[in-house]
């Protein structure tokens, strides 16, 4: 029997922090607010088992099902754990989740994660690996031999790692043909805005001092301050400076074409199209294929 294109999808999981809090549930006589994996403490034995007030969860797993033609989310669980899930442990899950699921009728392809240390933990443990020389994105998949399941890394962690990198370096070398991406233009680009009282002329007005100093971690941790920088505005802005023969921009069009390519990766990869998702003939299937960085 087919199945409709709503129950084929990816699992997504990640972590939360919550407040440290503990009740009774009086129609149980049980706490609440203690670690929690319910019947997953016997598959994942490494487990405290809950048995004392010390035992206060801080973090929440959270599994949810993203279908991949369809625009609604569907959370199926939530563990309570004292700090991260080990990897190890995240792993079983997956695969106890994932064999569920399928059970109930759902076609699941792979997950998606961001890159904190216990899920490049599960990366490594399931066989996946995303160095030059030996990448691997996909393992077989666990119901079906003849199937591919396979491993994503959500775009926003990507795009605020690229942000960092070039905001450590100071600059990057994306193409050894063209000249280096340099974290300067977008410095002269907000102090030129700076000097414009009216910011409704500002080339680049959500642009502000948060963005470009990021001695603060909290900073470098928010997706807004990092998709605004590496951002068609930014492109456009310094396009105009450039032509106004602005010192310091005479040589940015590297700079340029590296926000333009990270803005339609941002749209390709964050656009959602309910019913039809991403087939060969749309041009963000395109844009994914033609985007290759070479960051040394």
């Amino acid at each position: 029997m087919a199945i409709g294109i709503q129950k084929i999808g990816l699992l997504v999981f990640d972590e939360i922090s919550v407040r440290e809090n503990i009740s009774v549930k009086s129609h149980t006589l049980t706490y609440s607010g203690l670690i929690d994996f319910g019947k997953e403490d016997e598959v994942c034995n490494q487990l405290p088992k809950p048995n004392s007030l010390d035992d206060l969860a801080n973090h929440g797993l959270v599994f949810l099902f993203q279908p991949l033609a369809d625009t609604y989310t569907q959370p199926i669980a939530v563990f309570a754990s004292r700090g991260p899930v080990k990897g190890d442990t995240l792993v079983k899950l997956l695969i106890k989740a994932t064999i569920l699921l399928e059970k109930a009728g759902v076609l699941i392809h792979g997950f998606v994660s961001d890159s904190a240390l216990t899920n490049r933990k599960v990366w490594s443990e399931l066989g996946i690996s995303g160095k030059l020389e030996s990448s691997r994105s996909y393992i077989e998949h666990f119901n079906d031999s003849n199937r591919k399941f396979f491993a994503f890394s959500d775009t926003s962690h990507l795009i605020k790692n690229v942000r960092n990198r070039l905001y450590n370096k100071r600059e990057l070398l994306v193409d050894p043909m063209e000249k280096p991406v340099k974290w300067n233009h977008f410095r002269i680009l907000h102090e030129y805005d700076k000097t414009i009282s009216n910011s409704k002329l500002h080339l680049c007005p959500k642009i502000t001092d948060n963005h470009l100093n990021l001695q603060n971690p909290s900073l470098k941790m928010r997706v807004r301050l990092a998709v605004q920088v590496l951002s068609n505005s930014m492109a456009v802005g310094l396009e105009v400076l450039k032509k106004r023969k602005v010192q310091g921009l005479e040589n940015c069009d590297s700079t340029i074409n590296f926000c333009v390519k990270f803005n339609e990766m941002f749209d390709a990869l964050n656009r959602k199209v309910p019913f039809q998702g991403v087939h060969p003939d749309t041009n963000d299937y395109k844009v994914r294929s033609d985007i290759k960085l070479l960051i040394l």
